[in-house]
Parts: structure tokens; sequence; C-alpha cells
């Protein structure tokens, strides 16, 4: 009857008022983090101890268990210059290259998309990047470009011993997050080439005029 379908009207509305105001404080939440970071980060330089706690406090608040900055090289290996890990997770950084995996449908995610977002490692067809991942324990891995004038990388969040997957819905603020990391990567390395340039030019300043040639 009618104060049936009333009733059932107002359980929709509460469910869909609860839905949205849970969505809007998660929203608001992850803004204030973002903001947050975004001080740490533009106060902090790029040293492996600053960005260590950076990458903990960002694991921290999206429940990763890793969190890796992979930077591509010329010769197409890849290296790991920062990382943040639980305890019991296998980091990846080492002082090696790894030869670079490739993989067509990740090569086309990062095209269409603008990220890779692998959800379990049996989906990947490269045999290579699967063992690699399995290696690591790596249950699903999501990685965003770094876009920088001087160096090609990715951020990578993995989950490991956490039996949870990422949650499509924080990938925006995932990738405003990758965005303010690109930014301070590469403030750091333009101050780092400046202050390299000013070096040099104090050192030929102070060379006597017969010695520069």
């Amino acid at each position: 009857d009618s104060s049936t379908s009333r009733g059932l009207g107002d359980v929709y509305k509460r469910q869909m008022y609860n839905l949205w105001n849970n969505e809007a404080n998660n929203y608001d939440s992850n803004s204030r983090f973002l903001a947050r970071l975004n001080i740490t980060l533009a106060s902090h330089n790029c040293s492996p101890d600053s960005m260590k706690k950076v990458l903990a406090t960002i694991a921290n608040h999206y429940g990763y268990d890793r969190i890796d900055i992979i930077t591509i090289h010329p010769d197409r290996t890849f290296s790991v210059p920062y990382e943040w890990c639980q305890k019991t997770v296998t980091p990846l950084k080492n002082n090696t290259k790894t030869s670079c995996f490739y993989a067509k449908e990740l090569e086309d995610q990062l095209n269409t998309l603008g990220y890779i977002y692998i959800q379990t490692p049996e989906e990947i067809h490269s045999p290579e990047l699967k063992a690699y991942l399995q290696a690591y324990n790596t249950a699903d891995l999501l990685m965003l470009p770094l876009f920088s004038r001087y160096l090609f990388s990715f951020i990578a969040f993995s989950h490991c011993s956490t039996p949870v997957s990422t949650d499509i819905k924080t990938i925006p603020h995932l990738e405003m997050l990758a965005d303010m990391i690109a930014t301070n990567m590469e403030k750091n390395l333009t101050i780092q080439k400046l202050f390299f340039r000013l070096l040099q030019t104090a050192k030929i300043s102070s060379t006597p005029i017969y010695n520069r040639f």
C-alpha cells in the first residue's frame, strides 16, 4: 500500500544519504591528507630518509604494504631509488639495475587510462614479469607515472600480505599525490643542477686565466 511504499522510500533515501555522506567524508579526508602531505614534501628534500617517511605516511593512509619510486633508464633497465615496505614484505630496493619487462596489455593500459593496474600477477602474459611479481609476493600493483623533464619514473603501490585490492575510487587522489611527488622531485633536481653549475662557475672564476685554456 501507499504507507509501505513511503516507508521503503524513506529507507532508500536514508541509505542514499548515508552513502553520499560517507563518500563526502572520505573525499574530504583524502583532500586534507593531500594538503598536509604537500606541505611535508615542500619542506623536505628528496633524501632517502625523507622520502621513506613520506612513502610510509602514504602507505599507512591508503593501506598499502609497499610503495616504490621506480626510475626507468635509457638502457631499458630500472632501479628503485626510494622505497617503504612493511617489515614482513620483501623489499624491491637494491643497488643494481634490473632489465625492464614488457607486456603489451600494460602498455595499452598506460596509453588509454594513464596508469597501470595489475589486479593479480596471474593476468600478466609476460612470464618474466609474472615471476618477478610473484617472487616479491605482489598481490596487486598500481603504477602511476611521475611526469618530469629529467626522469622517466613511476610510483608503484603494492598490496602483498594484505588481502585487499586497490579501491579504484582512490586513484584520482593518488594521481594528485603522484603529481605532487613528481613536482618536488623535479624541484630538488633543478636545485641540484643549479648548485652544481654555481660550484663550476666558482671554480672557474678562482682559476688563473692562464690555467683556463
